[in-house]
């Protein structure tokens, strides 16, 4: 929403002096250079976490917090709201500044999944801490990193990759509206990256514009092995990308590469 926005006010300036505040929500590699932009060219801040089960305020910046903060986290813990990052597989508190699971725990945490008993208990422990599936940690500031879903994260060839930090960089081509990057199968690195790619109105753009953009310029493990134009993203009803229909499509429409010869 933010970028087309700013694509909009780059296309055709508007006043935009009455505007005193938005709330956009920070702290994924993809997100900080839109958000330094709003800060810039349309109007102050804050950034938030949130997610259905435990509301949209779980932490929060401040419009005196620093720029920095506003723009690359996803906020301090609200009253009433406590946050911890955990070990994913011991569930023990990691220190600051270690990525882990994010748990929640506070006033507005749910009170459990509606006849879902089952799948209530695998989110919520007996101390009452919600764990959300987010990876991030906790800065020395005490502010939140929102760094991505666990279950979106790609491990290529025994590297772990944000399929955010990817997003970010592509979508500074000047010919790319929106992307999005998940991961395919591959029997020599465990998977590899995919781009799907809605193009600006009006550009040219090709597979290999968006594979040239890369090289050189990240890490050639991070640059996607496949890309594909599409015209639009499947979505939630929330307005997220549903990355497990897109890993789907991947495998569809990309064919399988044949095994190594023994």
């Amino acid at each position: 929403h933010f970028k087309d926005l700013l694509d909009g006010q780059e296309r055709r300036a508007r006043d935009v002096s009455s505007l005193r505040a938005g709330i956009c929500a920070a702290g994924m590699a993809s997100s900080t250079a839109i958000a330094h932009r709003t800060n810039a060219r349309l109007f102050p801040t804050f950034t938030a976490f949130g997610m259905s089960e435990v509301s949209v305020g779980a932490c929060l910046s401040f419009l005196d917090s620093t720029l920095e903060q506003r723009c690359e986290t996803s906020g301090y813990p609200a009253p009433g709201y406590e946050v911890a990052i955990l070990d994913p597989t011991t569930g023990q508190p990691l220190p600051p500044g270690t990525p882990g699971e994010i748990a929640v725990r506070g006033y507005m945490v749910m009170q459990g999944y509606y006849n879902k008993p089952a799948e209530t208990a695998q989110v919520l422990d007996a101390q009452g801490w919600l764990h959300s599936g987010d990876m991030g940690y906790l800065r020395p500031d005490g502010y939140l990193v929102f760094m991505g879903r666990y279950k979106d994260m790609l491990k290529i060839g025994g590297e772990n990759v944000d399929p955010m930090e990817v997003e970010g960089f592509l979508l500074g081509h000047p010919g790319i509206q929106q992307v999005a990057v998940v991961g395919l199968p591959d029997d020599r690195l465990q998977e590899v990256p995919v781009a799907f790619v809605i193009p600006k109105a009006g550009a040219v753009l090709t597979a290999e514009d968006v594979l040239a953009f890369c090289r050189g310029q990240i890490a050639s493990f991070k640059a996607p092995r496949h890309v594909l134009l599409v015209e639009q993203l499947p979505m939630t009803s929330s307005g997220k990308i549903q990355k497990a229909r897109l890993r789907e499509a991947a495998k569809e429409r990309i064919p399988a590469r044949p095994p190594a010869a023994q």
